[in-house]
């Protein structure tokens, strides 16, 4: 080795000594400065912190492990950074709502925030509050039944309706674009996006969100692993840049040539040339939340939906109870309709269950503190990750008992008159799984009339059953989920058949929609 290759080596190597240990004196400084102690966690390395014991998928079942051993409020550290996990509902309640000021930021994702933009909030409120939702039931209503003719073609390829058709709906309400029937473009590339902000979306899901040094770093143990972090965010990079851009061009386009198209985009930049509003900013406004309705919208849909299928695929005895009310109201002579949901409870209860069984948003999406906290005697750290343990909150034994079985039956009881009813004293699964605070979900009324159309919807005309394999063996599917922001089933098979000639006729029909 030669003198100035030697003096090279060393000249690195104490640099790397000396942030090491200035890295280290920080954290001490940071441990012993404070009256109150951090909640309980598992212990901590010096520097690295909890960095080997994060799990990589199904974080939520890990929380919630941890929380029988540490409590409800829990600690743990990437490096530098804090992370809060909340695992009651009260406690989140607490935080979150009570607290909402201090605990409505979001996670400085490195890697999420270099491809996202910010929520207009205010605008997207104004389109997707509760009342304003009914005006997208037509709508709502004509996607169902698309996908009730999908089905009816190629029932094995069921998750692939359920995305087209969530897709399509989607588009129409923010951009006023209808798709191609088959390999729509836009579709295509949302999907791609969506895997990747579902992917960078989880609270220390990469590395470079906790450690953003990692980005420039040329250490050996870390140089890997940031390559192929980087190599995923380009390729998920014009993905999601596509995603927001094409389907808006689309729009301008439309509006140059004279055309005038419903839906969100089109209508707020109408609005602002009437107005003589029209200004870069603004339209930028416009244009990022279309986006974020095209977000919030359609992989929710698809999640829930899924879990549906599943849910029915397995529980048959669920399946003919919800199918006999819904025949005792339509006598198989028409589709459901919005103005029948008030008669049919044990549908609500469905839904309700479907997404307290299996979370959409498992872990809701992180808040980070803006202010030193203390809470139930413990500090919370300015700039701590705030996590929320929906999965774990929706399994509460003491709320829900047998919490791991599918049973719509906890949702209900009979009035005085022996009819069916919600039961207003069990916890709604809504307030949990779509979020917390100012930072709840502002698609949630549009998701839950999406989903309960297509619910009744499929109940009314389809038998979900298990697939058999080629020695005519029924197969049962795995309760399996994927790991991310949003979580799904993992693949299974089932079989989907219309219950009955009249049924099928019923979905032929539809055809009259377009």
């Amino acid at each position: 080795m030669s003198l100035s290759t030697l003096l090279n080596y060393l000249e690195h190597s104490v640099v790397y000594v000396l942030v090491t240990l200035g890295v280290f004196l920080l954290y001490l400084r940071k441990q012993f400065k404070h009256a109150h102690p951090l909640p309980p966690g598992p212990p901590r390395l010096p520097i690295i912190g909890n960095f080997r014991d994060m799990p990589t998928k199904s974080e939520w079942l890990t929380y919630r492990e941890w929380a029988k051993q540490y409590g409800d409020i829990i600690h743990v550290s990437i490096f530098a950074q804090s992370m809060i996990i909340i695992n009651s509902y009260e406690k989140a309640f607490d935080l979150f709502e009570r607290r909402s000021s201090n605990y409505s930021d979001r996670p400085n994702h490195v890697m999420m925030n270099d491809l996202w933009w910010r929520r207009h909030r205010k605008l997207f409120h104004q389109k997707f509050n509760v009342n304003a939702v009914q005006e997208y039931r037509p709508l709502q209503t004509e996607v169902t039944h698309d996908l009730l003719r999908r089905l009816l073609k190629n029932p094995p390829d069921f998750v692939a309706h359920l995305r087209y058709t969530a897709g399509a709906l989607i588009l129409r309400v923010a951009y006023g674009i209808s798709i191609a029937p088959e390999n729509d473009p836009n579709i295509n590339t949302a999907e791609e996006a969506l895997k990747a902000l579902s992917a960078t979306g989880r609270a220390g899901a990469y590395l470079v969100d906790t450690l953003p040094i990692c980005k420039i770093t040329s250490s050996p143990l870390l140089a890997d692993r940031v390559k192929t972090q980087c190599d995923t965010f380009r390729e998920w990079r014009k993905y999601v840049s596509s995603m927001k851009e094409s389907p808006f061009a689309a729009v301008k386009k439309s509006m140059e040539s004279g055309i005038l198209n419903s839906g969100f985009a089109p209508s707020q930049l109408h609005t602002l040339e009437d107005k003589k509003r029209f200004t870069l900013e603004e339209e930028e406004i416009i244009k990022n939340t279309a986006a974020s309705i095209y977000v919030a919208g359609t992989d929710t849909t698809v999640s829930a939906m899924s879990t549906f299928v599943l849910a029915m695929t397995l529980h048959p005895d669920i399946q003919r109870r919800a199918q006999q009310t819904i025949d005792l109201l339509l006598g198989g002579e028409r589709l459901p309709e919005y103005s029948d949901r008030p008669y049919l409870p044990y549908i609500d209860a469905i839904l309700k269950e479907t997404i307290r069984w299996q979370s959409v948003l498992p872990l809701a999406v992180p808040h980070v503190s803006i202010n030193d906290d203390v809470y139930d005697g413990y500090r919370i750290p300015a700039g701590s990750i705030v996590v929320g343990n929906a999965w774990s909150m929706l399994h509460n034994e003491k709320i829900y008992p047998n919490a791991f079985e599918f049973n719509p039956s906890r949702f209900l009881k009979t009035d005085g008159t022996g009819k069916l009813m919600i039961n207003p004293d069990i916890p709604d699964p809504a307030l949990v799984a779509f979020g917390f605070g100012r930072r709840v979900c502002a698609g949630q009324h549009f998701a839950d009339e999406s989903v309960w159309i297509a619910i009744v919807s499929v109940l009314s005309v389809y038998d979900v059953s298990k697939a058999v394999d080629d020695s005519g063996q029924e197969i049962i599917p795995a309760v399996e989920y994927t790991t991310g922001l949003l979580s799904f089933p993992e693949p299974f098979k089932c079989k989907i058949t219309p219950r009955s000639p009249a049924a099928e006729c019923l979905i032929r029909a539809t055809t009259s929609d377009r």
